[in-house]
């Protein structure tokens, strides 16, 4: 399928581990798109994947059809409900979800998160494009070549189930002098996966995930210690490893003078949670992993999947 040189329409409903979101938005054949500001909404679930509470998940479900029948209102070319590592915790309980919702495997959710990389990429044009996904539980690293309209010969996918951001920042909070040398016998580990990505030709490496959208706000985009981190700026950001050395040696010696100051430096608003140390330690695991790819300058990104997801669908090549 191809766009015959017009936008299309796309109707989503994602549900996710933490909550459920519902948009319209309209796609090109380059990856650009808009969202429909009057055809959109979430609804945080709070349960549990491991432990499902029976009467939230029933919440849930009554929620996605509420979103099911406002996206049925509207007109739109193509139309996806689809939900991730929650609906697939639930199938394997027996919960089974509506029947218009698709449960995705964790191949198909890599998919989409290169595709949300993709459309963030400098160029977009035909080559090969690697995506780096820190998430909370793994890091995932997914490879495709783009031909100009479509993805070619498949994908390929590596998941590096022990440098999640969660795991990470709680290893940097114990010792951060001594993160480095704990993280690099856990990266050998998975050195055989990281090389099938090596760039190799016309290459380029996206980043994704909060470490790397506040790493790219304060070092290209923070006027000053005021100015509250808005990752939509980061979007598209290129960032060297070098850069990305210098901000985190800076705030390293400022954290070991007063650890309140570079708190607040990092994020003021943020300063009682976890984010410095996900943030640092996110930095270290995205500077290595980027090198043993052999790359010295990368692009961040904003989206999420589910806005991969859309492209995908817009492109046909989910349906």
């Amino acid at each position: 399928m191809t766009f015959q040189n017009r936008s299309k329409s796309v109707g989503l409903i994602e549900i996710g581990s933490k909550s459920v979101r519902y948009m319209v938005a309209t796609f090109d054949q380059a990856g650009a798109f808009r969202i429909d500001p009057r055809a959109k909404d979430s609804f945080v679930h709070d349960i549990d994947v491991d432990n499902p509470d029976e009467t939230k998940v029933a919440k849930l479900w009554s929620k996605v059809e509420e979103f099911n029948e406002a996206l049925a209102k509207i007109r739109c070319d193509q139309v996806l409900i689809y939900g991730t590592e929650l609906c697939r915790r639930l199938e394997k309980r027996g919960q089974r979800p509506p029947s218009f919702v698709s449960v995705f495997s964790g191949e198909q959710e890599a998919v989409g998160a290169w595709a949300a990389g993709f459309m963030s990429a400098q160029y977009r044009s035909s080559g090969r494009y690697t995506i780096v996904d820190q998430g909370g539980g793994s890091t995932e690293i997914v490879s495709a070549m783009w031909t100009g309209r479509t993805i070619a010969g498949g994908h390929s996918h590596e998941s590096l189930d022990d440098l999640g951001s969660a795991k990470m920042a709680a290893l940097y909070a114990r010792n951060s002098d001594k993160f480095s040398t704990f993280v690099r016998p856990l990266l050998e580990k998975y050195d055989a996966k990281i090389k099938l990505h090596e760039a190799n030709g016309k290459t380029e490496l996206v980043l994704l995930g909060t470490a790397a959208t506040k790493l790219a706000f304060n070092i290209k985009h923070k006027r000053n210690d005021e100015d509250d981190y808005r990752p939509h700026d980061t979007d598209k950001t290129r960032l060297s490893i070098k850069e990305i050395a210098d901000y985190y040696f800076k705030m390293d010696s400022i954290y070991k003078k007063d650890p309140e100051r570079a708190r607040y430096m990092l994020d003021r608003r943020a300063v009682t949670t976890n984010h410095y140390e996900e943030v640092m330690s996110g930095a270290i695991i995205l500077m290595l992993i980027s090198i043993r790819l052999g790359h010295q300058q990368v692009t961040v990104s904003v989206n999420s999947t589910r806005y991969g997801m859309g492209f995908l669908v817009a492109l046909g090549l989910i349906r």
